[in-house]
C-alpha cells in the first residue's frame, strides 16, 4: 500500500490533494464519504496513527488552484 508522507501532494483524477497533520477526520476532505475514504486507504495510504509507518495522524487537505 502506498503511504504519502505529511507534507506530500497527489493527484485524484483533476484534483489535487496534499497530506497534512491531523487529529480528527473533521479536518479531512473524504470525511463525508467514509466509504469512499476507506476504499482509497489502499491508495493513498492510511491516517490513522496506528496504521501509519511514521506514527502520525493525517488529514487529506483538498489544494485549490
Amino acid at each position: 500500500m502506498k503511504e504519502y508522507k505529511i507534507g506530500e501532494t497527489f493527484l485524484i483524477g483533476r484534483k489535487k490533494f496534499q497530506v497534512v497533520e491531523g487529529g480528527n477526520c473533521e479536518g479531512c476532505y473524504f470525511n463525508d464519504n467514509t466509504e469512499f475514504c476507506f476504499d482509497l486507504q489502499k491508495y493513498i495510504g492510511n491516517c490513522y496513527s496506528k496504521e501509519r509507518e511514521d506514527g502520525n495522524e493525517v488529514n487529506f487537505k483538498l489544494i485549490e488552484e
